[in-house]
Order: C-alpha cells, then sequence, then structure tokens
C-alpha cells in the first residue's frame, strides 16, 4: 500500500517485483485506487509470489521510489469442510 501525500500533478504508480514492473492481470494482481491511497493486492498468493516489492511514483517534476517491502508466501491455505450424514438428519429433523 502506497499513500500519496501531495504532488501536482497527482503522480500514476508503478509496481515491481524485484526489479521487473508488475502487469496486472485477472488471476494474479489487482491495483485499487482509494482517494490518496494505491493498493497492490496479490490474488491467491502462493511461494512464487514470495520477492521483494516496491512502488514507483512518476509524474512531470520527476519520480520517487518507496522502500523495498519483503513478501514471504510459505504455503497455499487450503480449507476442507467434512459434512457427515448424521449432522445432516440432525438439521433435517429439527426443521420438519
Amino acid at each position: 500500500m502506497v499513500k500519496i501525500a501531495g504532488g501536482k500533478p497527482k503522480p500514476s504508480v508503478k509496481w515491481f517485483k524485484e526489479e521487473e514492473e508488475i502487469v496486472t492481470t485477472v488471476e494474479t494482481y489487482e491495483v485499487v485506487e482509494f482517494e490518496d491511497t494505491v493498493t497492490l493486492i496479490i490474488k491467491s498468493a502462493k511461494p512464487e509470489n514470495s520477492g521483494n516489492y516496491y512502488a514507483q511514483l512518476v509524474n512531470e517534476a520527476g519520480q520517487a521510489t518507496t522502500n523495498k517491502a519483503q513478501l514471504t508466501v510459505n504455503s497455499k491455505r487450503c480449507f476442507r469442510i467434512k459434512i457427515y450424514k448424521r449432522n445432516l438428519k440432525k438439521i433435517n429433523q429439527k426443521s420438519i
């Protein structure tokens, strides 16, 4: 997340992972702008998304680069829900 404090004209924000500019896609990354805050969202983060991320703000007056933030994704979360037949019978009996 980058908070833009001033800048005329309003700077554009480019996001980078390591030294490569991030291309937003429907599956991987989303950039959300709200008032003076720009947020990079990593959808369904996986270990391969680990790395150093930073933003570069650019306008006619020049550019500024944020400090790098290291992201570590250890594993993909997986949730399992088990439904037992005996629980379903109890629910059905109560609703009758």
